[in-house]
């Protein structure tokens, strides 16, 4: 979670007189858009396309006892994509930024795997949300 605040506010805080050294730490990337650096977000992409190619794919099991459904799970990796955008946003835009992880209690995920009506629906979801990140 610190990581992705770092992210925000390097950029706010960003300049177009950064130096390449200053932008090679924490990912940014050299271009400028007259808003500041942006940071890369090439891995973060990847990861979050190769978890829903996998989550896509199904054939899982029951889970362990106490452990969450795959349902459940990707309920919650919406859920907290959703609420991690807010921060980061909230910072970049210069707001005072607060991570609230009531989104992510059992209540909320039952309703989300309810709205989304099963793994497809929740994979397109989970893709969604995941879009505030990775684009």
């Amino acid at each position: 979670m610190g990581f992705l605040l770092d992210a925000a506010r390097r950029l706010t805080e960003a300049d177009a007189g950064a130096t390449e050294d200053d932008q090679s730490r924490g990912g940014l990337r050299p271009e400028h858009d007259g808003r500041g650096a942006l940071m890369d977000v090439a891995a973060l992409r990847t990861a979050h396309e190769d978890f829903l190619a996998m989550a896509t794919a199904g054939g899982f099991g029951p889970p362990a006892h106490g452990e969450w459904d795959a349902e459940r799970l990707l309920a919650h990796v919406a859920a907290t994509d959703a609420a991690i955008a807010s921060v980061a946003l909230a910072a970049a835009g210069g707001q005072r930024a607060a991570y609230d992880n009531r989104a992510s209690l059992e209540w909320n995920l039952r309703r989300i795997v309810s709205e989304c009506g099963g793994l497809s629906g929740l994979a397109e979801f989970v893709r969604a949300q995941g879009a505030l990140f990775c684009k």
